[in-house]
């Protein structure tokens, strides 16, 4: 691996909370920025939040590595001076304040530019710059809500069901790194800074592929459980009360999983495109009864073996004991502000690494402040 991290050089100056922004800013210092995290005096309020290890917030450690920490009151002319000096020495400006906040603090895109023709600004809001109601909050959920999703994602019978995972939060962080990069790749062309805008709805919609469209012309994707309306993909029950995802995809791995399963009468005979358009429901309960008979583990490793997609469907915890069993960078263990240790997601990619020792602690709050204001010239 590169001793050499992708951002080596960058610095960040990161004010933020939650999940969007803070995650973002993570990314870019697991590949080398320096991150400051410029905290109010009594600390981001995500420092709080559930799940805790003790006094610890996974929540908070979960976004927060590798970063230093200070603490500034933004309303003081000390304050206001420090991230001024802060502008005018860094590279990016990061934020997922609701969009008026950074103008009414006096750190705006035209603030900003005017002490640094040179800097990227990226600022996460809900709805981006250009929102028809710009100071509406958001939330993870109701993002959700807000996108379409949830309407077809559930049952006939449950209603629309939200996704148990923050996802349009840690969308909008990864847009918001790449769109990060892309600016200061062109400010390596221009000379000059620019506004990152990262709407966290556009970030979530973008997942929706061919949802819309089809609704548009009148055809509002069904609410169908842990199935997929467009392939004979499906989750079924074991004999030991698991479940798995069958996916026996196209023609020829249709006729193999037909002939590993023994199904038998006319349907076994039938091209994969007619099972599917034509005779969906028989042949998943053949399916269904024939998986029903066979413990989980014994299905998947049936299927692994003769080459057809399939997958268990994990509890939380056997997902996490199987990420630390990968040993593949997946989990890592960070070091947190009490000196204990937690178990959080690892970096998104492994090009440019940081190998910096900082890369795997969750910074103490305002640990970094006097350093920092030496830095800057403000001891």
């Amino acid at each position: 691996m590169s001793e050499i991290a992708a951002l080596d050089g960058i610095r960040v100056v990161e004010l933020t909370h939650a999940i969007a922004g803070p995650h973002c800013g993570q990314i870019l210092a697991d590949h080398g920025a320096d991150v400051i995290k410029v905290e109010p005096p009594d600390g981001e309020l995500a420092r709080l939040a559930l799940p805790l290890d003790g006094d610890d917030s996974v929540y908070f450690a979960s976004h927060n590595r590798g970063k230093r920490s200070i603490t500034l009151d933004l309303k003081s002319p000390r304050g206001s001076e420090a991230l001024k000096r802060l502008i005018a020495q860094s590279d990016v400006l990061l934020t997922n304040y609701t969009r008026d906040v950074p103008t009414r603090l006096g750190f705006g895109f035209d603030d900003v530019h005017a002490i640094n023709p040179r800097i990227v600004m990226t600022h996460v809001t809900g709805f981006g710059q250009n929102a028809k109601n710009p100071n509406r909050r958001a939330l993870d959920t109701t993002i959700q809500a807000l996108s379409g999703i949830p309407d077809y994602t559930g049952t006939a019978d449950s209603g629309p069901i939200l996704v148990g995972a923050f996802l349009p939060d840690h969308i909008a962080a990864y847009n918001a790194a790449l769109g990060t990069m892309m600016a200061l790749r062109r400010r390596d062309l221009t000379g000059s800074g620019e506004l990152v805008d990262v709407s966290m709805l556009h970030a979530y919609t973008a997942t929706v592929a061919h949802a819309y469209h089809v609704a548009l012309k009148g055809q509002p994707l069904p609410r169908v459980g842990n199935l997929v309306p467009t392939a004979l993909t499906r989750s079924y029950q074991t004999a030991d009360g698991g479940h798995v995802i069958l996916a026996p995809l196209g023609r020829k791995k249709w006729e193999q999983f037909r002939n590993l399963i023994g199904l038998q009468g006319d349907i076994a005979n039938l091209p994969y495109e007619v099972v599917l358009q034509e005779h969906r429901v028989e042949t998943e309960n053949l399916i269904a009864d024939w998986v029903v008979r066979r413990d989980r583990d014994d299905v998947i490793a049936l299927m692994d073996k003769n080459g057809i997609t399939c997958g268990a469907i994990l509890t939380s915890a056997e997902a996490a004991i199987a990420a630390l069993d990968r040993d593949d960078g997946d989990l890592v263990t960070v070091t947190a502000p009490s000196g204990g240790e937690i178990n959080v997601p690892g970096p998104w990619t492994n090009v440019g690494l940081s190998q910096s020792q900082r890369r795997l602690r969750i910074p103490v709050l305002g640990e970094d402040t006097q350093a920092v204001l030496s830095e800057i010239g403000m001891e």
